[in-house]
């Protein structure tokens, strides 16, 4: 049984956006939209498989930032960094989880304008298991993948996000990297 993607909607649309504009070629397009579309697919299976645990990526990701941190603890300013997500965004999480009891926000002793995040006891429990559930859904999940194919997907992922970095930098951007307007 054929995906959504090949039900000919991607390689027809390739095929038209070709056809007006032949300077980008179809596959480079059909690139262009499978990404995004392989990303959205993989991120909604993760988000089915962290059901039963009753918590959103999002969260989960944060969480598994913290918890993987070699301190243990993060300022919201540097989950945003790492994350690649706005400040305002972190905001709103780290407010959630606190509410939840998942975190605990701490003062940090050689800076006290910093405040850092950290996992209380319930969180780092709810952060066990989620990093169970990933591993098992990202062995799931690019096991159709042998590991000469992954290291050669990993570089060209590698190369794509260092060119993307190179793309458009006449765009100012605020210090939560959003275009300013």
């Amino acid at each position: 049984m054929a995906s959504r993607w090949e039900s000919a909607y991607v390689p027809e649309l390739a095929r038209a956006f070709h056809e007006r504009y032949p300077e980008v070629d179809a596959l480079t397009f059909e690139l262009g939209l499978l990404n995004p579309i392989a990303g959205i697919a993989i991120s909604s299976a993760f988000s089915r498989a962290l059901q039963p645990l009753g918590i959103a990526p999002s969260r989960s990701h944060v969480l598994m930032t913290v918890f993987l941190s070699p301190e243990g603890c993060l300022s919201q300013k540097e989950i945003s960094e790492r994350l690649m997500v706005t400040g305002g965004n972190i905001s709103q999480l780290v407010n959630a989880l606190h509410k939840d009891g998942l975190i605990r926000r701490t003062v940090r002793r050689n800076n006290r304008r910093i405040t850092d995040i950290r996992l209380t006891p319930a969180g780092e429990a709810i952060c066990e298991q989620v990093l169970h559930v990933r591993g098992q859904f990202v062995a799931e999940a690019w096991s159709v993948l042998d590991d000469d194919e992954k290291l050669v997907l990993k570089g060209m992922l590698e190369r794509l996000l260092k060119h993307a970095e190179t793309l458009h930098p006449s765009i100012p951007e605020d210090d939560a990297g959003e275009a300013a307007s």
